[in-house]
């Protein structure tokens, strides 16, 4: 394992000379053999296109360490552009304390076919821009690790948006905020862009995870969409809050928002994609989970969503945590297509529940009627 020192109009290579280049964070990256770091000096680097390397695939990463100072994404951004690109087949990457600055679409994007395997994102800060449409938007992926990263400012839409997921994903200690639409969503669809796709495979780990005021258009802060037939989804010591803050933007007022959305996704978009892949996800387990929907994001006569919603689960279960919603909306639906439902005594719930289509003003009325869900 080797360290190479790489600045924004070249780099080192392993026998210390120094080697000009205006993609200095490519070449190294080609160059490195299994285990080596690019150590980025301070400064604002171009954006990245990350090309799959001859490395053998399972070698120790490579790390790409940004150390907070390192920029990327020089402004104003080209408009279509994406500030770091990782082409289809890129595997066995670490990105480290980087600075990613907003592109006109992706922060980070990972191409489809091919997607990425075993890439890390660690301790980095996405910054959208004012025509940011995703934080990181991903094809493909798997093996996908994602801690201590800040996501602030993803105007348009979603702040990870992942589709087809191939593997297991873990998501942990990320702080996400002031996003148009989703912090996290993912599916599965049978066709993208006319061409036939696989279902998504794996399970998703999301934990230690705060949220605030994001659903800036609508939507739903967690949005998992199907198409994940016998996959598993694992919340724990999540918090997400909507609306909360009387001084959100003002934007905020009249939009559907929900903090979690279990279901299968049936929406069509012409000349893009259909349908998520049929078949339920096998469990749902939410522990220690805290969501609230303020006034400010769910006022009297908007539209509005449930703060949790449960459907297309063979098994669901809330262990712990506190859902709170105002204004007579649900508090948690839980769908006829949950096969099984369990909810812990010591869960704590503001705002009516709906079970299989059933409306209870309260959960002691729920728990009463059905102590079969009672855990």
């Amino acid at each position: 394992m080797a360290k190479l020192t790489v600045t924004t109009d070249g780099w080192v290579d392993r026998a210390g000379a120094l080697r000009a280049s205006v993609a200095p964070i490519e070449d190294a990256w080609l160059a490195a053999e299994p285990g080596d770091v690019l150590e980025l000096q301070p400064g604002t680097y171009r954006r990245l296109t990350i090309r799959p390397s001859s490395r053998s695939p399972g070698s120790p990463p490579v790390t790409i360490e940004g150390g907070g100072v390192a920029v990327i994404g020089t402004a104003p951004v080209v408009g279509g552009s994406d500030t770091i690109y990782l082409q289809g087949g890129v595997r066995d990457l670490v990105l480290s304390g980087l600075v990613m600055e907003g592109a006109s679409r992706a922060i980070l994007k990972t191409q489809q076919p091919g997607g990425a395997r075993k890439v890390v994102v660690q301790r980095c800060v996405m910054r959208g821009g004012q025509d940011t449409v995703w934080g990181d938007h991903g094809y493909f992926t798997g093996g996908y690790t994602y801690f201590g990263n800040e996501i602030h400012g993803i105007p348009k839409e979603h702040a990870r948006y992942l589709h087809t997921r191939q593997g297991n994903h873990y998501f942990g200690g990320n702080d996400i905020r002031a996003c148009g639409l989703t912090a996290y969503q993912e599916v599965a669809r049978i066709h993208e862009n006319g061409t036939p796709q696989p279902p998504a495979r794996g399970v998703v780990t999301i934990e230690d995870e705060t949220v605030i005021d994001v659903c800036l258009d609508g939507g739903s802060a967690y949005s998992f969409r199907g198409g994940c037939p016998g996959g598993d989804i694992f919340m724990n010591r999540v918090r997400v809050y909507l609306g909360s803050d009387p001084n959100a933007p003002a934007s905020y007022r009249g939009k559907a928002a929900g903090a979690i959305l279990i279901d299968q996704g049936t929406e069509s978009q012409p000349g893009k994609g259909d349908g998520a892949h049929p078949g339920k996800y096998r469990l749902a387990q939410l522990r220690d989970v805290e969501v609230e929907i303020g006034t400010v994001s769910a006022p009297e006569g908007s539209a509005r969503r449930p703060s949790l919603t449960i459907g297309n689960v063979e098994t669901a279960v809330i262990e712990s945590g506190r859902i709170v919603s105002v204004g007579g909306i649900e508090a948690l639906d839980v769908k006829r297509t949950v096969d099984r439902f369990l909810i812990g005594r010591g869960v704590h719930v503001e705002g009516p529940v709906k079970y299989h289509g059933e409306r209870w003003g309260n959960v002691d009325l729920f728990r009463t009627a059905h102590p079969e869900c009672v855990a």
